[in-house]
């Protein structure tokens, strides 16, 4: 997103390293909640001209690709099915207000 200093790549990637987790069948809900509640306070503090809000939403909607581009078909990708609910939780986490 332009004008986040990198803001919205950086909590994007935090969130694929879950998912990549959570594919592997490791328990990662505990992790979610907190990365969610770190990624909000962080977007209320940082200095950018965008809102929290529009921080967010960014990442939610980075998040929305994401999951719209795993195909759950895949063979090479273990589990992909469990990497789209991933984001997809995580995105509606951002989301509520």
């Amino acid at each position: 997103m332009a004008g986040d200093g990198g803001f919205v790549r950086k909590y994007v990637q935090k969130f694929q390293t879950l998912a990549t987790r959570t594919q592997l069948k490791q328990k990662v809900d505990d992790e979610l909640a907190a990365l969610v509640a770190e990624t909000r306070q962080q977007a209320l503090a940082w200095k950018s001209d965008l809102s929290a809000e529009q921080l967010l939403s960014g990442i939610a909607g980075q998040l929305n690709l994401l999951t719209r581009m795993s195909d759950p078909q895949d063979s090479r990708q273990s589990d992909m099915n469990a990497r789209i609910a991933f984001l997809r939780t995580a995105r509606k986490m951002l989301l509520e207000k």
